[in-house]
């Protein structure tokens, strides 16, 4: 059998198109300072950032199809009302702050508009899809898109099916016919290929993918791409 030619190709967000990683602690050790400020538990003067950041992790890995922004309301509530239990306000304050410092202006990395380019000049359509809640014109991104899906819209959340069969009749597309470029193995390699699509994990920060999970392709910047998927 021969394999379908790609039509599209579909980008995670956070951690592909660029650092998420940074803006996400900056956010985090602003609600730090403030839960601090306003606790009336001495326990909180021990905390870190790295347990604000534990407490969603947690919620994540129970509710799967959850949006990203609702996971991370929900996490600064709990720390809120621990913090301060009589305090009904600061979880709101909180989830504002960090909304706040997570959607200050970024810049994408370095290899994204060059990839961008040569892959629209190739004829390919593109595509975005993502649990999380970035704004893409704060990244100077905007225009590039013939379809762009988020979770927190469509109320399903990767690795779901019923995302990737969004996005797919969001471009006009079988599933053979799509690519998806993701930093997280679950979401954009495993996910994406139950759902008949092809992967290609893009590996920035040295990490290692869990030994079940297999892309199509793996590329450090995705400059890589274009001349990837005329091969295919």
């Amino acid at each position: 059998m021969v394999a379908a030619v790609i039509r599209a190709v579909v980008f995670d967000i956070d951690q592909t198109l660029w650092d998420f990683h940074v803006s996400r602690k900056n956010a985090l050790r602003a609600c730090l300072a403030l839960l601090r400020q306003r606790a009336t538990s001495e326990a909180v003067d021990r905390w870190t950032i790295d347990d604000l950041q534990t407490r969603f992790d947690r919620i994540e890995s129970r509710a799967k199809n959850l949006a990203l922004a609702r996971i991370r309301a929900a996490s600064l509530r709990e720390a809120a009302n621990e913090a301060a239990p009589l305090d009904p306000q600061l979880g709101n304050d909180l989830h504002e702050l960090y909304l706040d410092h997570r959607h200050s202006t970024r810049e994408p990395y370095a290899d994204v508009i060059p990839a961008l380019g040569r892959l629209r000049a190739a004829g390919l359509q593109l595509g975005l899809m993502s649990n999380g809640n970035s704004k893409i014109d704060l990244l100077g991104l905007e225009g590039w898109w013939d379809a762009i899906v988020l979770a927190s819209e469509h109320r399903v959340a990767k690795p779901n099916p019923a995302i990737y069969q969004i996005t797919a009749d969001q471009l006009g597309r079988e599933p053979a016919e799509l690519v998806c470029v993701g930093d997280d193995p679950d979401k954009d390699v495993a996910g994406p290929q139950r759902a008949g699509w092809r992967a290609v994990w893009n590996r920035r920060d040295g990490q290692e993918l869990p030994s079940d999970i297999t892309p199509d392709a793996t590329v450090e910047l995705l400059t890589e791409l274009p001349d990837l998927i005329r091969q295919w």
